[in-house]
């Protein structure tokens, strides 16, 4: 008889170690890990940058936006602000009709003196009337510290004509002179040049007239002849103004081509004559400097108008050749 119950005891098994990690191994992990990092840096730098710098380019273009904006709101004069535009519109409509009522003549020059600072006193008066029918800002050109508005313009012009006409007098039929109304319209480019200084303008020069191709400040100086120039002689200065004379008329015959024999770059104007002209000859070196004033008479209206020119001249052989030509008072002198 057994006292004792055989007690069977469980085998166990011995605990499995984890297998350490090779230094080699551990080695290439930490060294990838430190690469990783050295290129993500650079990388991550670059993309900032990028961020960075569009940031700042749609910064500057808001800030320009913001600046268009605000000039054209508070009254200054920026690209495509209207401003001097609703000033020079009354202008046009004021210089380019003309009454026939010796009143509101009148009031049209107190009304022009006010927007200009140039002469009017010798402005003269014809038979002639004019309307204007329609007006374009065509241009703005910035011509040495002030600027040029170009008008495309359509006006009506009526003025008397004398015809002949035959009537009864004495059971005799006879002919009689008498005066009618012809009215016709004409197109053409009206350059204007004016100053402005803190949203407020006057026109320094004559407005002049060109033709179509293919395609207020309290005080303001009028635009002035250059100094430090030399006297001529007056058998120099006659020779000058003949040659003049002869320019001017060459000019208002419309002929481009023609005119490149007398000037670098040929200019023309159709539908003009010379009516008359004032010279100031001055000497540059070798070169002569001529402010014109010149009045030029419709050939249809036959109403005169007023314009002004410099011309820089120089002699070749025995005749002279015009350099340069600006429909002002000045800015040649200085090239």
């Amino acid at each position: 008889m057994t006292f004792f119950k055989r007690i069977k005891l469980e085998k166990h098994k011995p605990m499995q170690t984890k297998k350490e990690m090779k230094p080699r191994t551990a080695r290439v992990l930490v060294w990838s890990v430190l690469l990783f990092l050295v290129l993500l840096v650079p990388f991550s730098y670059l993309k900032s940058q990028q961020a960075l710098n569009k940031a700042k380019v749609i910064r500057k273009d808001t800030v320009a936006m913001i600046d268009k904006a605000k000039g054209q709101l508070e009254g200054q004069s920026v690209s495509g602000s209207p401003l001097y535009q609703r000033w020079l519109d009354p202008f046009v409509n004021e210089y380019l009709t003309v009454p026939k009522e010796e009143k509101a003549f009148k009031e049209r020059q107190k009304v022009l003196s006010s927007m200009m600072s140039v002469d009017l006193s010798d402005t003269v008066r014809t038979n002639t009337t004019q309307k204007l029918v329609k007006k374009e800002l065509y241009d703005l050109k910035k011509e040495q510290d002030f600027l040029v508005a170009v008008y495309r313009t359509t006006v009506e012009v009526t003025n008397p004509v004398e015809k002949e006409r035959e009537v009864t007098k004495d059971k005799k039929k006879v002919k009689e002179k008498y005066l009618e109304n012809m009215t016709t319209e004409k197109s053409m480019l009206v350059n204007i040049p004016f100053k402005e200084y803190e949203g407020r303008f006057k026109v320094v020069g004559f407005p002049y007239y060109t033709d179509e191709t293919e395609l207020t400040k309290g005080k303001v100086d009028p635009l002035e002849q250059e100094k430090n120039l030399d006297s001529v002689k007056l058998a120099d200065s006659e020779k000058v103004e003949k040659f003049v004379g002869e320019f001017l008329d060459k000019y208002c015959e419309g002929n481009t081509k023609d005119m490149k024999y007398l000037m670098a770059k040929p200019e023309a104007l159709k539908g003009y004559e010379v009516s008359d002209f004032k010279t100031d000859v001055k000497a540059k070196g070798k070169n002569y400097v001529v402010y014109v004033t010149l009045y030029l008479r419709d050939k249809e209206s036959k109403e005169v108008h007023k314009e002004q020119m410099s011309l820089l001249i120089n002699k070749k052989e025995k005749t002279y050749f015009v350099e340069k030509m600006t429909h002002y008072i000045g800015g040649i002198a200085n090239d």
